[in-house]
């Protein structure tokens, strides 16, 4: 059986000429040639055949892709010896100048592929979003990281780039911020513990103020660094999760306002919302919630899979930078449970 093999498309000649010479010797099946790391799954495929020229093609992005049981080749302008130390700080198989000829490329790819790598293991990856209006997206993500952190290894990471409120919410400084945590990882492919703070044992990345703009790829390096070092990633999405592409989380949880202004501002999402099957949070319930719980599952289509009711004490903490009322994580328990128990049901058996 051919091997399954991917490139990524660049304006250098090196990439067609191998996809060209790979369809005329049948040597290996040339299946995607990725325009964006979107347009690459990397699960089924055999090989990454990647050039350093191109942006988005990192040293955290390659560790992801050889995590996933892919080999990968790197192919770097000849004579540019950071795109080389690139490739080969991300763990790529071989790594080669682009002065190399199309038939000693396309031979070490057959080689490469040959021998079946054994796929490491990534972090699960859950987002928390929620419409507009500050439904407790922050205070949520806590929670769930934080539940998630007593089973496994777990960190949180503020991702809401139009209001970043985790350092507020744990009266930490600003500084350092997802901005820096994303530049570390850029230029040494993994995470600087320095860019990293403690809430109460949790491990936190906190948000940047002032909106400041984040290229989408630094952020996604950040969550594949980070899958590569915890068991779980949670990350706080702000209002925008549909837009923060190429991050795809496995489990998207979606925070409502039980009030009526929050409820409608839910359905507005849902009306155009093409993610995951989101698992629900109906949030601040009044002290009765069937008529709430009614009008969410008309409004989205959704049924809860929790209900948080409205406590003094669950919002004196969130506004205080006290650490997340019991009765918070008491709610949230179905919760966490139905995610480490999805996560246990597809791991790999053990020997």
């Amino acid at each position: 059986m051919r091997p399954r093999v991917a490139t990524v498309l660049t304006a250098r000649p090196w990439e067609a000429n191998l996809v060209e010479a790979a369809r005329a010797t049948a040597f290996v099946r040339v299946v995607t040639r990725a325009y964006s790391s979107a347009d690459l799954d990397p699960y089924g495929l055999d090989a990454v055949v990647a050039g350093a020229e191109t942006s988005w093609v990192s040293p955290a992005q390659i560790a992801a892709w050889k995590r996933s049981g892919c080999r990968v080749l790197g192919v770097f302008p000849s004579g540019d010896e950071p795109a080389r130390r690139l490739l080969a700080m991300g763990g790529a198989d071989e790594v080669l100048p682009d002065s190399t000829s199309t038939a000693d490329l396309l031979a070490s790819l057959r080689l490469l592929t040959m021998a079946t790598p054994q796929p490491g293991v990534g972090g699960r990856l859950v987002g928390v979003t929620g419409a507009h209006g500050a439904p407790g997206r922050t205070e949520i993500a806590l929670a769930v990281a934080t539940g998630l952190a007593q089973r496994e290894s777990c960190l949180l990471i503020d991702l809401d780039l139009s209001g970043p409120s985790l350092s507020l919410r744990l009266g930490l400084s600003p500084e350092p911020s997802v901005v820096d945590a994303a530049a570390a990882v850029r230029s040494t492919g993994h995470i600087s513990e320095r860019t990293i703070r403690r809430a109460g044992g949790l491990p936190v990345v906190t948000g940047a103020f002032g909106r400041r703009p984040v290229p989408a790829p630094l952020l996604s390096d950040l969550v594949l660094a980070a899958q590569a070092d915890y068991a779980w990633v949670v990350f706080d999405a702000g209002p925008t999760y549909g837009s923060m592409e190429p991050i795809a989380a496995e489990h998207v949880v979606f925070v409502c306002d039980a009030s009526p202004t929050g409820i409608v501002r839910a359905a507005e999402v849902f009306h155009a919302w093409t993610g995951p099957r989101p698992q629900l949070v109906l949030n601040r319930a009044p002290d009765r919630p069937a008529d709430s719980t009614a009008a969410v599952r008309r409004a989205t289509g959704l049924d809860p899979i929790v209900v948080v009711p409205y406590d003094k004490r669950i919002r004196r903490a969130a506004v205080s930078g006290q650490p997340i009322s019991p009765g918070l994580g008491l709610a949230l328990l179905p919760l966490i449970e139905l995610l480490a128990g999805e996560a246990n049901a597809t791991a790999p058996p053990t020997e």
